[in-house]
C-alpha cells in the first residue's frame, strides 16, 4: 500500500492547524480553556508521533496511538461544548 500521499496530506493538515494557533494567546485564568489547551496539545503530539511512526513503518505503535488521540479530541471537545452550552 502506498502511504506517502497520505503522509504529505497529513503533513499538510498538521502545518494548517499550527499556523492558524501559532500566536493564539490562552488565558490561562479560564479552567476551561486551560484544559481545552491541554487537550488540544496533547492531540496534537499524538497526531505528530503516529505520522511519525508510520514514515518509519512502525505501524502497530502507530495504531495503538489512535485511541489516546480520538480520546484527547473527545475529551477537548466535551470541555470546550460542555462550558459553552
Amino acid at each position: 500500500m502506498d502511504y506517502i500521499p497520505y503522509i504529505k496530506t497529513s503533513r499538510y493538515y498538521e502545518s494548517l492547524i499550527i499556523d492558524s494557533l501559532s500566536g493564539r494567546v490562552c488565558n490561562f485564568n479560564d479552567k476551561r480553556e486551560k484544559v481545552v489547551a491541554g487537550y488540544m496539545s496533547l492531540s496534537m503530539q499524538h497526531h505528530s508521533s503516529i505520522i511519525l511512526l508510520i514514515e518509519n513503518q512502525l505501524y502497530s505503535s502507530a495504531f495503538a496511538l489512535l485511541r489516546p488521540l480520538v480520546d484527547a479530541v473527545y475529551r477537548g471537545y466535551m470541555a470546550y461544548i460542555s462550558c459553552n452550552g
